[in-house]
């Protein structure tokens, strides 16, 4: 297991290097959420968060974040 910290933000994400899932503590996912808003609203772009990480793991990792965000609006 690592861990990382999500772009930006005190959230730390655990990663499985074996079956490669990643892990949120509670209200985690709620936190990145509220980083994702308050960047775009500031008119920042998702790419540059991965420019910053510069991690496959990570880039994957906001993608899938990004996906269950825009699943919870639908």
């Amino acid at each position: 297991m690592s861990q990382f910290y999500y772009p930006d933000t005190l959230v730390q994400i655990e990663f499985c290097t074996n079956c490669r899932g990643f892990w949120l503590d509670a209200d985690e996912i709620k936190e990145i959420r509220n980083v994702l808003r308050y960047s775009k609203k500031m008119g920042k772009r998702s790419d540059r968060m991965n420019i910053v990480t510069g991690s496959v793991i990570k880039k994957r990792l906001i993608a899938v974040v990004g996906r269950v965000v825009g699943a919870m609006r639908a």
